[in-house]
């Protein structure tokens, strides 16, 4: 964005030279006019004195009296009002100007394409000869339209598709990459559909993905979506290859499944207890999964894909109601919202952090184990009395971490033992 800032305070800069231009102009005009007094259509002022000074640096002020009726005083200003009514002129024909010139600027820095022909991305002719779109262009693709992204750094602003009925399509080639900034719109409503092609692979990272109606059809091929910012990701989507979420909260609004990575860097939320998430993928990523399902088996339910790689992710067991948590070794456990949740039989191991948070309780008829440098973090928004989860003596160098936001705070629910660990007070004890 940069860059796109500098080149709009260049216009601006431009704006206030060209009007001081402008008004430069405008004042010696009426001072021309002023001054060039020669009669055009003679026009008696009676009036008992008229004061003359002019703005000009090079005039004269000066001081006329005239007396009533008294024609041989009498004073034409047609060459004046004349030459007024062409400054006023030229000060139109300036703003007109000026005008058009902010508008040619602002169409460059903050532009707009259409595909109005079939064609490869970086192909001037695909956008009705003009540039090829930047960052901060709003794509158009119209219908009956295939734009191919050929290049590893497409980039716009927006996609939409145009509101006539038809069918637009984006293909993606091997090795292809197009960032969009913000909202990937495909559709326009009833009989305004999309086609999404990935066959070839590629790579579509945007903001969003908002469903625009019309009939969506999507080929994941070997292809990659990426996702940047909050959002929901719409119902249009039943398979992935690779899903991506790099930052920001992505909210399902449907069951899908993952043949390659799905990538969690952000934080992915189903959108309902019911929505289930498959295939022969793998669970990855370094930011945070939501298990909001209720029961026995929550995570390896509702996140039935096959691999699952635990390293670096946080896995937040969210749900308002009880869940059993899987016994698997985690790198960052978080349990949140409320109810009980049970360490099952088998171990449950945590390298990272065990982070209580929300209402939630903890239960436990198996093994809870901590890794070395391991850390328990009291972090609820009520009061909260420590349970099993606090080992005596806490193994994990970390130590305990008291965060809670309630007056209350947290209370020891029997003597615990740190040994040489630290306990980190940020709230009340």
């Amino acid at each position: 964005m940069q860059p796109i800032l500098r080149l709009w305070a260049s216009v601006c800069s431009f704006t206030v030279s060209l009007w001081r231009v402008v008004f430069e102009l405008c004042k010696q005009l009426r001072g021309k006019g002023r001054r060039q007094l020669t009669p055009c259509i003679e026009r008696t002022i009676t009036a008992t004195k008229v004061s003359y000074t002019s703005n000009d640096a090079q005039a004269t002020a000066a001081s006329f009296l005239f007396k009533p009726a008294d024609k041989t005083n009498s004073l034409s200003t047609t060459n004046t009002d004349c030459c007024m009514r062409s400054s006023l002129l030229m000060q139109k024909s300036f703003a007109v100007a000026l005008t058009m010139t902010c508008l040619f600027f602002a169409n460059v820095v903050f532009g707009q394409r259409t595909a109005s022909v079939s064609g490869n991305w970086n192909n001037t002719a695909t956008w009705g000869g003009q540039s090829v779109p930047t960052a901060s262009d709003a794509i158009t693709i119209n219908s009956g339209v295939t734009v191919t992204v050929d290049v590893n750094n497409a980039a716009c602003l927006s996609i939409v598709q145009q509101n006539t009925n038809g069918t637009a399509t984006l293909k993606f080639n091997n090795g292809s990459h197009l960032t969009v900034t913000n909202a990937f719109t495909p559709g326009n409503g009833t009989n305004k559909n999309f086609t999404l092609d990935m066959t070839s692979g590629g790579i579509l990272t945007c903001g969003s993905i908002v469903n625009g109606g019309g009939t969506f059809n999507f080929t994941s091929g070997s292809g990659t979506i990426e996702l940047t910012s909050n959002n929901i990701l719409p119902s249009i989507f039943a398979s992935f290859n690779n899903l991506t979420i790099s930052s920001g909260t992505t909210t399902s609004s449907a069951s899908f499944s993952v043949g390659s990575n799905m990538t969690v860097d952000g934080t992915f939320a189903p959108g309902n207890t019911g929505h289930v998430f498959s295939g022969a993928g793998t669970l990855t990523g370094s930011g945070t999964v939501k298990v909001t399902l209720i029961g026995t088996t929550a995570f390896a339910t509702q996140f039935s894909i096959t691999n699952k790689t635990l390293t670096n992710l946080t896995i937040d067991y969210a749900s308002s109601g009880a869940q059993t948590v899987s016994a698997l070794t985690y790198n960052n456990l978080t349990l949140s919202g409320s109810g009980a949740k049970t360490f099952p039989s088998g171990t449950t191991i945590v390298n990272g952090t065990l982070s209580m948070q929300g209402t939630a309780t903890t239960t436990l008829t198996g093994t809870l184990s901590y890794g070395s440098s391991a850390t328990l973090e009291y972090k609820g928004t009520a009061a909260q009395t420590t349970g099993v989860e606090f080992i005596s003596p806490f193994p994990g160098s970390g130590g305990v971490v008291i965060n809670n936001g309630n007056a209350t705070g947290v209370t020891l629910g029997s003597a615990r033992n740190l040994g040489a660990n630290p306990l980190t007070i940020g709230s009340t004890v």
